[in-house]
C-alpha cells in the first residue's frame, strides 16, 4: 500500500521565505541530497533572486505584521510506491500541481521545483495566499487553523491522485503532522536507535469494533517503526556515497597499476640486454633510466600540483557557496526601492560591459557592496550616460568662424 504525502510550512518573514529558498535551489549544502544528480531538478523559475522577486511581486504592500508571506508545500509519495521512474510519476507531479492551482488560485502558485537529487523524488511548492476577494493576505481562509481543516485537505489531495494506485494516509490517525522544517531536520540529525520494541495498544472495551481496534493497531505499528525507516533511508544514502568514493578509488589504483605493469614491461628488454653489454654501453642506459626516473618524478610533481589546484577549486566554491547565501540573505532583506536600485545597477552594468565575463565580475563587485550597504549606488540616475559635449579643437574652430563668412579661399601669395 503506497500513501500520497501533502506537508506544510507557513513563512512568516522575508528571512524565513530565502532559508527556504536557499535550500530549495541548492544554494546552500544539502546533507540529503546527491550533488551528481542535482542537474536532474526542475525549477520553474530558475534562480533563487528570480522566485524570491516574484514572491515579492505578489504580497500586497499593505499587510498585518504577523501575516502569513508564503506556504512552502512538499508534495510526494511512499518512497516504495511503483510509478516513480514512469510515466505515473510525471503524471503525479503535474496533478499535484493542477491541485494546488485549483485550490489557491493559478496567480498564487507563484513556483514549483521537483527535487529528484534526494532519496525520493518530490515536489516543492510556494504559495503566497492572496484573497482574491478582498485582495489582502488570507492563510487562514485556505488552510485554516484547525487540525480537522488539515486533514480534509489530504482527503482532497488524495482523491486527486487516487488514479495513480495512491491512497489517503489513515483517516482519523493521531499521529503528530510533521511540518517540512522537521522533515529535514530529521534527516539529517536522527540518530538511529539500534532496536525496535514495538508496543501493542489495548483495546478499549465493547465500544469499540474490530475494524476500529485494527486500524489503531496499524497506526501504533507505523508511529513505531517510523524511526526506523528514516534511520534505513539515512544509512542507504551514506552506503551509496561510500561506495561511489570506493569505486573512485579502486579506479585509480587499477589506472596505477596498469601504468606501473607499462612500464615494467617496456624497460624489460634493455634491462635484459645488459647483461651482454660493456661498461661503456652499461653507463648509457643507467644515464637513460636515471633521466626516465626524472620524468616519473617530474609527473609526480605535476598530479601534486593538480591535486592543490583542484583542493583551491573546492575552496573557491565553497567560498562561493558563503557568498551566495549572504547576498540572497541581504536580497531577501530589501524594500522595494532597493530592488529598484539594484535592478537600475544592473541595467547600466549591461549598457557599460557588453562582454559577459567583465560584467559578471562587475555584477559581484556591486553585489558585495550592497552586502555591506544596501543602500549603495555606482550609478546615479540623474548623472549617468549622459552624452557629453563634442569638443572642437582652436585651430579647428577658428576655420570654421572663418569659412562662415567667406566660403571661398583665396590663394596664397607668391
Amino acid at each position: 500500500m503506497s500513501f500520497a504525502i501533502l506537508r506544510l510550512q507557513k513563512l512568516k518573514s522575508f528571512a524565513d521565505v530565502g532559508g527556504s529558498l536557499s535550500h530549495n535551489y541548492r544554494n546552500r549544502e544539502t546533507l540529503n541530497a546527491d550533488s551528481d544528480r542535482t542537474h536532474l531538478n526542475d525549477h520553474d523559475l530558475d534562480t533563487n533572486e528570480k522566485c524570491m522577486s516574484a514572491i515579492r511581486d505578489r504580497i500586497p504592500e499593505k499587510r498585518r505584521k504577523d501575516a502569513v508571506l508564503c506556504i512552502e508545500h512538499l508534495i510526494t509519495a511512499s518512497p516504495d510506491w511503483d510509478g516513480w521512474g514512469t510515466e505515473k510519476e510525471t503524471a503525479f507531479f503535474e496533478q499535484s500541481k493542477k491541485w494546488l492551482e485549483n485550490k489557491y488560485g493559478k496567480n498564487n502558485v507563484v513556483s514549483t521545483t521537483i527535487h529528484r537529487d534526494e532519496t525520493t523524488p518530490h515536489l516543492v511548492a510556494y504559495v503566497v495566499p492572496v484573497d482574491e476577494e478582498t485582495g489582502r493576505l488570507n492563510a487562514k481562509k485556505f488552510i485554516g487553523g484547525s487540525r480537522h481543516t488539515l486533514s480534509q485537505m489530504q482527503t482532497d489531495f488524495a482523491v486527486q491522485v487516487k488514479d495513480l494506485g495512491l491512497e489517503r494516509g489513515i483517516e482519523g490517525s493521531k499521529a503528530k503532522h510533521t511540518s517540512i522544517r522537521e522533515y529535514y531536520n530529521d534527516v539529517n540529525n536522527y540518530e538511529p536507535e539500534p532496536n525496535i520494541v514495538l508496543q501493542t495498544p489495548e483495546p478499549n472495551g465493547m465500544f469499540e469494533s474490530k475494524t476500529q481496534y485494527a486500524e489503531r493497531i496499524i497506526e501504533s505499528v507505523i508511529e513505531q517503526i517510523e524511526p526506523k525507516l528514516k534511520e534505513l533511508n539515512l544509512l542507504a544514502n551514506q552506503t551509496r556515497s561510500a561506495k561511489k568514493d570506493a569505486q573512485n578509488a579502486l579506479k585509480t589504483a587499477s589506472e596505477a597499476r596498469k601504468a606501473l605493469s607499462d612500464l615494467q614491461e617496456h624497460v624489460k628488454p634493455y634491462l635484459d640486454a645488459l647483461d651482454g653489454l660493456d661498461q661503456t654501453w652499461k653507463e648509457y642506459f643507467d644515464k637513460t633510466l636515471r633521466a626516465a626516473k626524472e620524468q616519473v618524478l617530474e609527473k609526480r610533481k605535476q598530479l601534486q600540483v593538480e591535486k592543490e589546484n583542484e583542493e583551491l577549486s573546492l575552496k573557491l566554491k565553497k567560498e562561493e557557496r558563503i557568498f551566495q547565501m549572504e547576498w540572497n540573505n541581504t536580497f531577501a532583506g530589501f524594500n522595494k526601492e532597493q530592488i529598484k536600485n539594484y535592478e537600475y545597477q544592473l541595467e547600466c552594468l549591461e549598457q557599460d560591459y557588453p562582454v559577459e565575463f567583465y560584467r559578471q565580475i562587475q555584477i559581484k563587485s556591486l553585489q558585495e557592496n550592497l552586502i555591506l550597504n544596501p543602500n549603495y549606488k555606482r550609478y546615479s540616475k540623474n548623472e549617468f550616460h549622459q552624452e557629453p559635449e563634442q569638443k572642437v579643437q582652436p585651430t579647428q574652430k577658428n576655420d570654421q568662424e572663418k569659412r562662415s563668412g567667406n566660403d571661398y579661399d583665396s590663394p596664397p601669395p607668391f
